[in-house]
């Protein structure tokens, strides 16, 4: 397979099912699902599929607030893509999307350059407009990304690799990450890695 570019959310609570969706469809990205899985942790001890025509966004839902984590694998354009959902520490919910860069290889860089800037605007825009009915603490996108799940930002930035941009609410005080450019967006701190 691929590499594969991701998207990393960390939400204060469970973001509703229903709202993935809807935002999807905001971006216009037509998808379809293949598989549902339930699972009790990453060692997918207690996996099982879930029936895609039956189970509904807030049975989906319901899933990640009684602690499992849910999978959806399927196609974004003819690219696979994944998504999963999970609670993490102190009940903050972790969103996670990934689309295979096999036909989308302008993606595929180690830094945000004129080629991809245009999907990584889309990204951020939607990810502030998440926050306007749900609280982001921040969010991470890049190729092959590597997260470190602490408490304080600026250790999960200093232990994860392959962020291209944080996407980070300004009430979280991220430092100033070596490497990254910074900007201001609403109320969110903007750091990317761009040659």
């Amino acid at each position: 397979m691929a590499a594969v570019f991701e998207v990393s959310i960390s939400f204060k609570e469970v973001l509703p099912f229903e709202v993935v969706f809807d935002t999807l469809d905001m971006a216009q990205l037509p998808y379809t699902i293949s598989s549902i899985e339930v699972m009790d942790n990453w060692e997918y001890e207690n996996l099982r599929s879930l029936d895609i025509e039956t189970t509904g966004a807030n049975t989906l839902t319901d899933y990640v607030r009684n602690n499992n984590i849910i999978t959806l694998r399927g196609f974004i354009n003819n690219n696979q893509c994944g998504f999963s959902s999970e609670l993490i520490s102190c009940n903050a919910n972790l969103v996670e999307a990934w689309i295979s860069l096999e036909h989308l290889e302008f993606l595929d860089t180690d830094h945000i350059s004129h080629c991809n800037s245009e999907v990584y605007e889309l990204i951020t825009n939607i990810i502030v407009k998440l926050s306007e009915h749900h609280q982001v603490d921040y969010c991470a996108i890049g190729v092959e990304t590597y997260l470190s799940y602490q408490k304080h930002i600026d250790a999960i930035i200093e232990d994860s690799n392959n962020v291209n941009r944080w996407i980070i609410s300004d009430k979280q005080q991220p430092g100033i990450a070596a490497g990254f450019s910074t900007t201001k967006k609403n109320d969110f701190v903007i750091l990317s890695r761009e040659k």
